[in-house]
Parts: structure tokens; sequence; C-alpha cells
């Protein structure tokens, strides 16, 4: 007899049937391109939020490839949101060490960096805004955290 789908599509029996990983990201956390982001509704200055990412195992949001302003940009509605960037003497730096590659353009000279309507802007570390995480999505083979596509068995 074939395995047992049941109508929400989540697969049942047969525990010892094999599963591949998938790429995935932690509920309330939204996915693409292999990359996990966390849009928070607490506020908090720069350095509560980057402590609030790292707990989860993330870091506020390090943009380094195109798309990913303007993917924020839409996902973000109209608040302000801390990213990953601060100035460190002349220089911008993202958390993770790299240095800012001036992929976009930073408004201000303020020390710390957040996404707002339009544009990416800095200003000082102590204000109280909402953050932004990011981290790389993890494969998932638990037969728990996956979701099946419900298909008829052949007998």
């Amino acid at each position: 007899m074939g395995q047992a789908v049941n109508p929400w599509g989540r697969c049942e029996g047969n525990a010892g049937l094999p599963v591949a990983p998938v790429l995935a990201c932690p509920d309330d956390w939204v996915g693409y391109r292999d990359v996990c982001y966390y849009f928070s509704r607490e506020e908090g200055s720069w350095e509560w939020s980057q402590q609030q990412c790292s707990s989860g195992g993330a870091s506020l949001a390090v943009l380094k490839r195109d798309w990913e302003k303007e993917f924020l940009l839409r996902l973000k509605g109209n608040i302000d949101y801390w990213l990953g960037l601060r100035r460190q003497g002349e220089r911008l730096q993202w958390v993770d060490g790299s240095s800012f590659n001036d992929t976009f353009l930073v408004r201000g000279q303020a020390v710390c960096v957040y996404l707002n309507e339009h544009a990416v802007a800095s200003s000082s570390c102590s204000q109280h805004r909402p953050y932004i995480c990011s981290k790389p999505q993890a494969l998932i083979s638990s037969l728990s955290s996956i979701h099946y596509v419900k298909i008829a068995t052949l007998n």
C-alpha cells in the first residue's frame, strides 16, 4: 500500500521514508534567493537590535547584492528599519566585518544606517526603530518541518 497523505498535505506514516533536505526559513521569516529575512515589530537602538538578531542566529541585515535593497524596500512598507551597516571612522562597515562597497547611496554622515521609505540613511544609533535580521536559509530534513504537495499514490 502507498504512503498516506492527509488533506493538509503533511506527510504521514512510514517514518523511515528518506526525506530530501530542503532550504527553508524559520516561521515568521521571509525567504528569498537563499536568504532569510526577519522584520521585527519591536523597536530598539541599533546595538540592541543587533543583539536581538544574534540571539536568533542572524545579524542585522547585510545587503551585498544589488537586488536586496529593492526587495526589502518593497516588503517593508512605510516603516524605517535598522540595517547591519555602521560607520567605523570614515568608512561604512557591515556587521559581518566586510567593507561597504558603495552598492547604493547612504544619506547622511551619522554612525548607524537604516532603510527609510525610499532609500538608505544614517542616524544616531540610540534612536529606537524596528530592525531587519538576515541569515542564510538552512537545510531542513525533519518530516515535521516539511510540507508536501498532495499527490495520489499508485498501487
